[in-house]
């Protein structure tokens, strides 16, 4: 006998239906409601009785991925090929020792390799910035993109004086 047949004998399931139940998931789980954090813990419905949202069981990621990890990884990435790029053209186009004597050629120089180890760290490291607190996340992708931003401007800015 296959497990769907056991399911499909319940009378609080829908025709369509194969596989089990919210009501047998929550049985004997330790759940969270998704929008206030009640313990769903034997459920009888399908609401959670605490706030009354409508409760439904899917099937997600195992490893979600973080869009505080995706700004972070496109920031560092910005950085490193902004900066690279002013960098390359400096080294090619400005005169020699231009790099050096200037505060934009400094801030190109420290911020390709910092941003490339960022890059570098932040593909390999997902799975452990995923486990971060969001509000951690949050944090560190808005300071990332600010910075590099910020950093590029004054490049610019300061590449054209």
């Amino acid at each position: 006998m296959n497990d769907s047949a056991e399911f499909d004998s319940k009378p609080d399931r829908t025709p369509t239906e194969t596989g089990p139940t919210l009501q047998d998931f929550l049985a004997h789980r330790e759940e969270a409601c998704p929008s206030c954090g009640y313990n769903l813990r034997g459920l009888t419905g399908n609401t959670c009785p605490e706030c009354g949202s409508a409760l439904v069981l899917r099937v997600g990621l195992a490893q979600p991925i973080s869009i505080a990890w995706v700004v972070s990884l496109v920031s560092s990435g910005m950085g490193f090929a902004g900066a690279g790029t002013f960098l390359s053209l400096a080294i090619v186009v400005a005169p020699p020792g231009w790099i050096f004597e200037t505060v934009s050629g400094w801030m190109m120089s420290i911020l390709t390799p910092v941003c490339s180890v960022l890059l570098i760290a932040l593909a390999t490291l997902r799975r452990r910035f995923n486990r971060w607190p969001k509000r951690r996340q949050r944090l560190i992708a808005g300071v990332m993109a600010v910075g590099v931003l910020v950093t590029l401007f004054l490049i610019v800015v300061l590449f054209e004086n």
